[in-house]
Formats: C-alpha cells, structure tokens, sequence
C-alpha cells in the first residue's frame, strides 16, 4: 500500500462516454495531450462508448504514437465485442492499426483488470522471481505475533494447523460456514468479493507472506463475506475458532494478546478501506 500510495499518481484514467466521432475527436485529444508527455500509464476505459468512427480511431492512434515514443503503454479496457450499432469495437480498432500485437497496445477485459495490470508492475511483480523460494515463516515472524515472548508462541503454536494450497485452489468461499483464522506462513492470496447491485465479482485485495485472512468470520462467527483463492503455492498456519476458545480458557493472556493484535491490524485495513471509499466519492 505504501508505494501504492506514492507511485499511483504516475498512472492516469479516462472513462469515455457516448460517441466518438471526427466532431469530438480533437477534443478529447486536447485534453489527453497534457498526460502524453509525463503519465507512466494510460488507461482509457470505453465502457459507456457508443459508437466509434475512423476520425476517432486516427486520434487513438496518435495517443498510441505519443505514448511509445516514451515506451509507455497504452490501456484499452472494456473494448466491447457488439456496439449498439452492432460493430465489433475490438475488431474495428485492430483493423485501425491499434493491434493487439503492438506491444504498445493493451487490451484488458475491465477498468478493474486495467488497474491491477498497472499496481502489478508498480508493485514490481514480474521482477520477483525468488518469490516462490522464500522459505515459509516461522511463528515468531509473522506479523500478528512480532515481539511475543517466546513460551507463549510454543503453546499458541501447539493449537495451530499447518496447510497448503496450490496456486489456484480456493481457500475459502462465500457463505461457507468455516470461522478458521489463516496466517500466511507462504505464498500470496486473493479476495474477490461481490459489488454493486449487479453482484459483479471484484479484486478486493491480495495478502502476501506475513499476513492474515478470516480475521473477520474468525472474530464474529459468521460465515464467509467473500473468496479467497491462492495466486502463489501457499503454506499456512491454521487457527481454529474452537482451539482458539480451548486456548483461552487454559491461557488467558495468550487469548488476550492475540486478540487485542487481530483487533488492531484489522482497523488499520477498515481504516485504509475508509480512505479508499472516501476518494471514490470525490471522483
């Protein structure tokens, strides 16, 4: 999230609407003109697109040409098969030079893939290599359990399963009744939930080495809010909520400290959450 949050500005989005034809063509690239010459990344989203005509796909074109004189890509994102006109958007294009084999052009199926196509080079993903050759955490390293002494690791570690998953394979699923708290010892996962009225399933975050998942079903007992599917190998602790109830009784402090950490770490996430939502209502 940190270099997130100072690499995002280097990354630009335009949502278009309507049509895009010779009459507005020129005024759409006035205003991406400014972001030719300094945006790292550049997605245009043509989602609410009507119709697209020859003068148009000329102007996308030059945005292309101005973008990969600085080896910068240009992102197209929900480039629809059948317009209402009935023209195949993604083959008129292609026909117009913009090529899905120009490895200045990229098409992407959503808004939200194109986002996540963007964080996953700003996050430096495909220069990660040795991910999949760091050894598995060891209790005393992950983050919920930094700096507890070490006999209350041994007896918390005691009451801990260990699991693995496959790259692909779900860990948990919406409306499963599983209330099991994971600790990601290795490898990376991902939560993919339901949003808006039309249930459309989004990428709602990834969680990595060192980390947590199901904190939320583990602390109120309810069942899953969403998915939760291995992006790398993943190796984990496993914490039940009834071992967890047998800890407390037999070592109230351990239950104490776990919880108060579980408790903290998941306000940090509501709170960044907050902000997220807070600048999605100011766009």
């Amino acid at each position: 999230m940190r270099i997130l949050e100072k690499k995002g500005y280097s990354a630009v989005i335009f949502e278009l609407q309507g049509s895009l034809f010779f009459g507005t063509a020129q005024q759409l690239y006035r205003t991406l003109e400014p972001e030719l010459a300094s945006t790292e990344y550049l997605i245009l989203d043509l989602q609410r697109v009507q119709s697209v005509d020859v003068t148009a796909a000329h102007m996308l074109n030059l945005v292309r040409d101005a973008l990969a004189e600085r080896n910068v890509p240009l992102l197209l994102s929900n480039v629809r098969e059948r317009l209402p006109s009935g023209r195949d958007l993604r083959e008129f294009l292609e026909l117009a030079g913009l090529r899905a084999d120009d490895e200045h052009v990229i098409y992407l199926p959503t808004l939200e893939a194109a986002i996540e196509w963007v964080e996953a080079r700003l996050l430096g993903d495909s220069k990660r290599p040795d991910a999949d050759e760091q050894p598995p955490l060891e209790l005393h390293e992950i983050e919920l359990f930094k700096g507890s002494k070490p006999d209350t690791l041994v007896d918390l570690e005691a009451c801990l399963e260990k699991r693995s998953y496959k790259a692909g394979e779900t860990i948990f699923s919406f409306g499963d009744p599983s209330n099991d708290l994971f600790l990601i010892r290795k490898g990376e996962v991902k939560i993919v939930g339901s949003v808006g009225r039309g249930g459309a399933m989004k990428h709602i975050a990834t969680y990595g080495r060192g980390d947590f998942l199901g904190g939320q079903a583990f602390l109120d007992n309810r069942q899953r809010s969403n998915d939760a599917i291995a992006i790398r190998d993943c190796d984990m602790y496993v914490l039940s909520l009834e071992k967890f109830n047998y800890l407390a009784d037999q070592h109230k402090r351990i239950a104490l400290v776990l919880m108060t950490k579980l408790a903290r770490l998941l306000s940090i996430r509501l709170r960044h959450i907050n902000e997220e939502l807070t600048l999605m209502q100011d766009n």
